[in-house]
């Protein structure tokens, strides 16, 4: 395995992409049937070899750019990386596949496609070429305005106790055994973002509109009608996710309650506050015995003792950079997520210790 660093990013050709995708659409769409009503075995070969071509450099673009996005979250002060990201970003989602799905439903190669990469791939592809029938202004301006917010969110300061403190030494206070300190160290992370309230509610006031401005130009209601494609919710939508959310009020909430219960007084807590959650112990929640080395060397050990496969592939990881969880003043606060690549096929975790 390639070690994450020895990655190279390089400027995607992004015209290139999209000059790619409308060839492969025109030769899709120009296919004949024989006399028997299908499409010659040969022409299938080939367009199957085109088609997995496609794939292999969508696959390569998807890791590169997914590669300067992890960056981004390593470092969420640096203004190169943004302005980067945030071209990034919008330019791949113009770049727009799901036209070769709708151009093999129509297409006598449809057959074929579904005997080989099955169904299901090509309904789901076609559905969410709704997303993408207008509105590419939109799509940019989103990208942009996401790529903002991230940057604002990584520019929050907090001042704590007359000093200013970054977000590794903010998230260590709000978890702090001592009450007083969980309370101010909470307060000061809360007052962080609300003195740039202004700016966050601002963003926020144009990623909605933009957003609905793009739903309407694809035809759909508003952007929850939109998002259900984008998400994949094919079986089911918001009569059935109402309903989910009224059985967890029922079900869970009363749980969650009696075990709030059980905390405080554990706690020894006059009142359960919103400052009190995610404590679980008076003298404090379990804090890592080590640094980040002693806790990769006891994840390896976990994952050694589960199974031979977890065990390679955790190692593969962590010996070649596919981990990022040392504290930094840098990442975004209260930030963790694992994400893939596809290219490499690896996942990279990013959490902050």
């Amino acid at each position: 395995m390639k070690n994450f660093k020895d990655i190279e990013y390089v400027s995607l050709d992004f015209e290139g992409m999209k000059n790619r995708i409308q060839n492969l659409v025109d030769k899709i769409s120009s296919i004949g049937e024989s006399t028997e009503g299908q499409t010659s075995e040969e022409t299938c070969e080939s367009l199957d070899k085109e088609f997995l071509d496609f794939q292999k450099e969508a696959i390569h673009f998807l890791t590169v750019a997914t590669v300067k996005y992890i960056e981004s979250y390593i470092d969420g002060t640096d203004e190169k990386i943004f302005e980067e990201v945030s071209y990034v970003m919008q330019q791949l989602s113009l770049c727009d596949s799901t036209v070769i799905y709708e151009a093999i439903s129509k297409s006598p190669y449809r057959k074929h496609f579904e005997e080989k990469f099955g169904k299901f791939l090509l309904e789901t592809q076609v559905k969410e070429s709704e997303l993408h029938q207008a509105g590419e202004e939109f799509m940019i301006k989103e990208q942009e305005l996401l790529a903002k917010l991230h940057k604002t969110i990584s520019d929050v300061k907090f001042e704590y106790e007359g000093r200013e403190i970054s977000a590794t030494e903010i998230d260590v206070l709000v978890d702090s055994d001592d009450p007083e300190v969980r309370k101010k160290a909470r307060y000061a992370r809360l007052k962080g973002f609300a003195d740039r309230g202004d700016e966050f509610a601002t963003l926020m006031d144009e990623i909605i509109k933009v957003r609905t401005s793009l739903a309407k130009a694809n035809g759909f209601d508003n952007y929850l009608e939109y998002e259900n494609i984008g998400k994949s919710r094919f079986s089911y939508g918001e009569k059935e996710l109402h309903k989910f959310c009224d059985n967890v009020k029922k079900h869970l909430l009363p749980l969650v309650e009696k075990s709030n219960k059980k905390i405080q007084e554990r706690l020894g807590l006059e009142r359960y506050t919103s400052d009190d959650t995610e404590i679980y112990f008076a003298d404090g929640n379990a804090k890592p015995l080590g640094d980040a080395k002693f806790v990769r060397e006891k994840i390896q050990e976990m994952y050694d003792d589960m199974s031979p496969r977890l065990s390679e592939l955790f190692h593969r990881m962590n010996d070649n950079g596919y981990m990022e969880i040392e504290p930094s003043d840098t990442k975004i606060t209260g930030l963790a997520f694992t994400i893939k690549l596809p290219e490499v096929k690896s996942a990279f975790i990013l959490q902050t210790m």
